[in-house]
């Protein structure tokens, strides 16, 4: 799981660099990247070199199942997720 959080700071760390706009998409990323660690850890995956498609479509398939406080996701946020 060290790998996750590695990569994890290591893309947050770039993207906070290049980022000119709010720090609320830096947050919304962290999160964003969070929840797919989340659902990974769920899927009993234990390193990124097993994420593969598959993952990803089961992921993009949860989250258009997922209803939140507001009804479904719109489709904006889960192409961000």
């Amino acid at each position: 799981m060290e790998q996750f959080d590695y990569y994890v700071d290591k893309y947050l760390r770039f993207v906070s660099q290049i980022n000119t706009g709010s720090t609320h998409t830096l947050e919304a990323y962290q999160r964003d990247i969070s929840e797919f660690i989340g659902f990974v850890k769920e899927e009993g995956i234990e390193t990124l070199h097993d994420v593969d498609r598959y993952v990803v479509n089961n992921f993009i398939v949860f989250l258009r199942h997922r209803f939140t406080r507001n009804g479904v996701l719109k489709n904006s946020t889960i192409a961000r997720k």
